[in-house]
Protein backbone atom coordinates (compact mmCIF):
# COMPACT_ATOMS: atom_id res chain seq x y z
CA UNK A 1 0.00 0.00 0.00
CA UNK A 2 1.79 3.31 -0.82
CA UNK A 3 2.58 5.80 1.93
CA UNK A 4 0.60 9.10 2.57
CA UNK A 5 3.48 10.56 1.13
CA UNK A 6 3.61 8.57 -2.28
CA UNK A 7 0.01 9.46 -2.90
CA UNK A 8 -0.01 13.06 -2.39
CA UNK A 9 3.23 13.13 -4.92
CA UNK A 10 1.17 11.06 -7.33
CA UNK A 11 -1.81 13.34 -6.77
CA UNK A 12 0.20 16.60 -7.65
CA UNK A 13 2.17 15.17 -10.60
CA UNK A 14 -1.31 13.77 -11.95
CA UNK A 15 -2.59 17.68 -11.04
CA UNK A 16 0.21 19.32 -12.51
CA UNK A 17 -0.07 16.98 -16.06
CA UNK A 18 -3.82 18.01 -16.18
CA UNK A 19 -3.06 21.55 -15.84
CA UNK A 20 -0.38 21.57 -18.50
CA UNK A 21 -2.50 19.53 -20.72
CA UNK A 22 -5.15 22.36 -20.52
CA UNK A 23 -3.27 25.21 -20.54
CA UNK A 24 -1.94 23.91 -24.32
CA UNK A 25 -4.75 22.36 -25.63
CA UNK A 26 -6.07 24.11 -28.98
CA UNK A 27 -9.88 24.04 -30.02
CA UNK A 28 -10.52 25.08 -33.30
CA UNK A 29 -12.39 23.94 -36.36
CA UNK A 30 -11.39 21.30 -38.48
CA UNK A 31 -10.07 21.75 -41.96
CA UNK A 32 -9.97 18.61 -44.21
CA UNK A 33 -7.09 18.29 -46.75
CA UNK A 34 -7.94 19.04 -50.22
CA UNK A 35 -9.00 16.22 -52.23
CA UNK A 36 -6.07 15.15 -54.21
CA UNK A 37 -6.39 13.15 -57.89
CA UNK A 38 -9.20 11.03 -58.53
CA UNK A 39 -11.08 12.15 -55.46
CA UNK A 40 -14.09 13.76 -54.70
CA UNK A 41 -17.98 13.16 -53.63
CA UNK A 42 -18.32 9.31 -54.09
CA UNK A 43 -14.48 8.63 -54.88
CA UNK A 44 -12.96 8.14 -51.83
CA UNK A 45 -11.31 5.21 -50.78
CA UNK A 46 -10.40 3.30 -47.74
CA UNK A 47 -7.74 0.66 -46.84
CA UNK A 48 -7.57 -1.72 -44.04
CA UNK A 49 -4.56 -2.46 -41.92
CA UNK A 50 -1.51 -3.06 -43.85
CA UNK A 51 -0.10 -5.78 -41.52
CA UNK A 52 -2.80 -7.91 -42.03
CA UNK A 53 -1.02 -11.18 -43.75
CA UNK A 54 -1.98 -14.55 -44.74
CA UNK A 55 -4.56 -16.53 -46.68
CA UNK A 56 -7.66 -15.07 -44.56
CA UNK A 57 -6.51 -11.70 -45.10
CA UNK A 58 -9.28 -9.35 -46.41
CA UNK A 59 -7.48 -6.15 -47.59
CA UNK A 60 -5.94 -5.81 -50.86
CA UNK A 61 -3.93 -2.47 -50.37
CA UNK A 62 -2.52 -3.10 -53.98
CA UNK A 63 -5.59 -4.29 -55.54
CA UNK A 64 -7.79 -2.42 -58.21
CA UNK A 65 -10.23 0.24 -56.53
CA UNK A 66 -13.38 -1.41 -55.78
CA UNK A 67 -16.73 0.48 -55.37
CA UNK A 68 -19.29 0.41 -52.74
CA UNK A 69 -22.81 2.06 -53.10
Amino acid sequence: MPTEGALATAVKEIISAYNSEVQTFTVGTLVPAPDGPHEGPDMYGVCCDRIERGKNATCDCNGPVSWVS
